[in-house]
C-alpha cells in the first residue's frame, strides 16, 4: 500500500493515534520500520506493542495472554527495529580458511551499505565465478564453446585459441544431453595442441 492510500484510508477512519504490532522477527521489525517513514510526520502518536519472544506473532501473544509492553515515538520505535534487526543479522566476519564470508541474506539497507570488492574473472573480462548462461540457436557450438572454456580452466590454458590465458581451476563438466562417444570427440578435438 502506497504512503497515500494507507493516510487516506486511515484519516477516513478517524485515526489519530496508531499501534504497531508486527511478527517478532526481521520481516515484522522491518515493515514496522517502513510503516514508521510513511506515518511518523502525519501521526505524532504512533505507539509500538512490544511482548515476549515466546509468541511469534501479536495473534498468538493475545491468546497466550503475554503481557505487552508499548513504546511511543517514532525515534525511541525506530531505535528499537534497527537494534533487533542488527542483533538479529550479526555482521559475519570472514573466515580464516579462505577469506570469504559464509552465506547470508542482506536486507535492502545492509546491501546498499556493503562494499563489495569486484569479483575475479575467470574469463578476463568475460566470466566471472557464479551462474553464467550461454543461450543461442540450436546447433551454433554451444556446448564446443562451453567445452573448451572447461578443458581451458581446467588445465590453465589459453581460451579460444590464445585469446584468454586464464588460471586453472577446478571444473565440473555435466553433459546432460551429450552421448559419451560425441564428448570423447569433442575433447580430443579440444585438447588437440594445448599444452
Amino acid at each position: 500500500m502506497t504512503g497515500d492510500l494507507l493516510r487516506t484510508a486511515l484519516a477516513s477512519l478517524g485515526a489519530r493515534e496508531i499501534e504497531l504490532a508486527f511478527d517478532q522477527d526481521v520481516t515484522g521489525w522491518e515493515g514496522t520500520l517502513r510503516l514508521l517513514e510513511r506515518l511518523e510526520d502525519d501521526y505524532p502518536a504512533l505507539s509500538y506493542l512490544e511482548w515476549s519472544q515466546d509468541h511469534k506473532g501479536p495473534d498468538d501473544a493475545i491468546q497466550a495472554g503475554a503481557d505487552f509492553h508499548r513504546l511511543t515515538g517514532a525515534d525511541s520505535i525506530r531505535a528499537l527495529m534497527e537494534a533487533k534487526i542488527a542483533q538479529a543479522m550479526p555482521r559475519q566476519e570472514p573466515s580464516p580458511a579462505n577469506g570469504s564470508s559464509a552465506p547470508r541474506a542482506y536486507n535492502g539497507r545492509d546491501f546498499r551499505a556493503q562494499h563489495w570488492e569486484k569479483p575475479p574473472f575467470l574469463v578476463p573480462e568475460l566470466i566471472v565465478p557464479g551462474l553464467t548462461i550461454l543461450a543461442g540457436k540450436p546447433k551454433i557450438g554451444k556446448s564446443w564453446l562451453i567445452l573448451d572454456l572447461c578443458i581451458s580452466l581446467a588445465t590453465g590454458s589459453t581460451f579460444l585459441k590464445e585469446k584468454w590465458a586464464v588460471e586453472p581451476c577446478p571444473v565440473l563438466y555435466m553433459a546432460l544431453e551429450e552421448v559419451p562417444g560425441s564428448f570423447r570427440s569433442g575433447t580430443e578435438k579440444s585438447c588437440r595442441g594445448r599444452s
